[in-house]
């Protein structure tokens, strides 16, 4: 990643490899775009910033994504795509992990996937991980974030996508969420990176249903299918591991497309 040619080759493989094989956020984008006009956009975990573009190509121009990114090499990476792209009028990176709080986090860094650095938890401290992979990141939250750019009550859709660390993320966007009552939250649903982190899955499920939210798995085509949250399998995760579910308040987006 020392050279331009190797980031730009590297990016474009990412890109291709997202879109055909494994996103299925530029599908939503087509079939649902109503989830994606009412309002800002937040992309928590941004990588290096392709979801964050498929959601700038969604938006009216009136608002913005914010793309949050806590890894150094992410994000530099992320803030080179936005302008490459030329999307810095619709795109804002921001470095920072998002949590429940303004403070200092740790973070892991997976040097073998750009994708799958952790937030040290008490819990994954005490499994067998090398801390001079660790490094100290600023984190806020949500809300706090939303109350400092005066955007509360204009958020539409956030995509959360933390590797374990989603209950915190969520536990932090309480009054984005009461503020906005048409929102739309997709989580990458992992139960054993929730586990790994030391938190529950049912707790990240039993957050929304406690909130009135309804669930739907988001499927690679973009079409949505209702889930049940009090009666959850998770056979759904079986196959890879992980499932993208989206929550909303509202009947209409929650149906089957």
């Amino acid at each position: 990643m020392q050279f331009a040619w190797m980031k730009k080759a590297f990016r474009s493989a990412y890109f291709l490899y997202k879109r055909y094989l494994e996103d299925p956020f530029w599908m939503l984008t087509q079939t649902r775009p109503d989830l994606f006009k009412a309002g800002h956009v937040l992309d928590v975990g941004a990588n290096i910033g392709y979801t964050a573009l498929v959601f700038a190509q969604s938006i009216d121009s009136a608002f913005r994504v914010f793309a949050f990114e806590p890894e150094s090499a992410n994000f530099s990476l992320l803030k080179e795509t936005v302008e490459s792209r030329r999307a810095t009028d619709t795109v804002v990176p921001v470095h920072a992990a998002i949590g429940a709080k303004d403070a200092t986090v740790e973070l892991w860094v997976n040097k073998n996937h750009h994708g799958d650095h952790r937030i040290v938890t008490p819990h994954y401290r005490n499994a067998e991980m090398r801390l001079d992979r660790v490094s100290v990141v600023p984190m806020t939250s949500i809300d706090i974030f939303t109350a400092s750019e005066r955007i509360r009550s204009e958020i539409a859709f956030i995509k959360v996508d933390v590797q374990g660390y989603e209950l915190p993320v969520c536990e932090g966007m309480e009054q984005t969420i009461a503020e906005n009552p048409d929102i739309s939250v997709a989580i990458e649903y992992s139960p054993d990176e929730l586990v790994e982190l030391g938190f529950e899955p049912p707790s990240l499920l039993g957050y929304w249903a406690d909130r009135g939210f309804l669930c739907c798995v988001i499927n690679r085509d973009g079409s949505l299918t209702p889930v049940p949250l009090v009666r959850w399998d998770n056979q759904v995760c079986q196959k890879r591991g992980y499932v993208n579910l989206l929550f909303s308040r509202n009947r209409r987006r929650s149906a089957k497309a």
